[in-house]
């Protein structure tokens, strides 16, 4: 048996995508066999079909950190055929093959069963994306931000993949206080719409970027640009405030000081979504299938395309004007 795939591959020094027949692999121990529903395209998958896109280390690859679909085979007892599964995170369309095939063959330790409640498709437009967006916000509410306080929160990078699932779970969650950031004011009604209350672009963010300290105007930050935004924030968070870190589109570079950790003791936190354990990833996703952020999804921009039209997606991502959540149905 074969089937398709989108494969990347370098010639001559260039990387190119293209889609081919693939020989389907027999299943091996503690592996399972997927047939895909669904897949995504993120940034890091468009990254992953550029030349020195640093996400690809050995070629040819198919890109692909997300995939949702059925199981048809396994050799666990605890996975059986028939079941809805996703999968994100890993090594899945890095360095083994991803989620931009027809079937996907993943060790079974990185397979979560789909809650009663999720589709596949749902499961897709949550992603990488949506699971990050999510662990960040838990991750800020276990250093003390709650609704019942109403805190002043920022999204960076609001018009993206993370960022609008941020904006709307935040939403869902009831904190009626949350500023997104964006660089293309032509997406302000949308952000709104997904239940931001106040919008402001990336100028306004970084206008005194040069001041070591500033005007303490955040209580809690998601921020998925890094870079020079993730270093303008810094120094306007509330004393004893945190900063969820899971983004580099804006650079990996972070020009700051040691004034806001010092002297208002602000946490910057790391969110890591590519090798969270087994039990976070019940624990998220399990709080995703609730019936409150299950509403936040049916507001988020999503744009559901073709296995064959995945290239016309990361023409979008080249060119910038990318916004919200690319699924793929297969």
């Amino acid at each position: 048996m074969s089937y398709r795939a989108w494969v990347v591959e370098e010639i001559q020094g260039e990387v190119v995508t293209s889609l081919q027949d693939v020989a389907h692999q027999a299943v091996t121990a503690g592996n399972v066999l997927i047939k895909t529903e669904y897949s995504a395209i993120n940034y890091k998958d468009y990254l992953a079909t550029q030349t020195h896109g640093g996400v690809i280390r050995q070629f040819p690859m198919t890109p692909g950190i997300d995939v949702s679909g059925v199981i048809i085979e396994s050799t666990v007892a605890e996975l059986v055929p028939g079941e809805l599964v996703v999968v994100t995170g890993f090594d899945l369309g890095t360095n083994h093959p991803g989620g931009w095939a027809e079937y996907v063959q993943v060790p079974a330790s990185w397979v979560i069963a789909l809650h009663e409640n999720f589709s596949t498709r749902e499961a897709m437009i949550v992603g990488t994306a949506g699971f990050t967006a999510a662990q960040a916000i838990t991750k800020l509410e276990n250093h003390g931000m709650t609704a019942a306080q109403q805190p002043r929160i920022l999204v960076t990078g609001a018009t993206g993949g993370v960022g609008t699932i941020a904006v709307a779970l935040l939403h869902a969650a009831g904190y009626e206080n949350v500023t997104a950031a964006l660089r293309k004011e032509e997406y302000r009604l949308q952000l709104e719409a997904l239940g931001s209350t106040r919008v402001i672009t990336a100028t306004e963010l970084t206008a005194h970027a040069a001041k070591l300290l500033q005007k303490q105007t955040f209580d809690f930050v998601i921020d998925t640009v890094g870079g020079d935004i993730l270093a303008a924030v810094l120094p306007q968070v509330q004393a004893n405030g945190a900063v969820a870190a899971l983004g580099n589109a804006g650079g990996v570079s972070l020009n700051t000081n040691v004034l806001p950790f010092i002297l208002r003791g602000i946490n910057l936190l790391g969110v890591d979504s590519v090798l969270a354990t087994h039990a976070e990833r019940l624990l998220i996703w399990r709080r995703l299938a609730a019936p409150t952020w299950r509403v936040a999804l049916q507001s988020l921009i999503v744009d559901e395309v073709a296995f064959a039209a995945l290239p016309t997606v990361l023409a979008q991502f080249k060119q910038g004007t990318h916004v919200g959540r690319s699924i793929i149905k297969l």
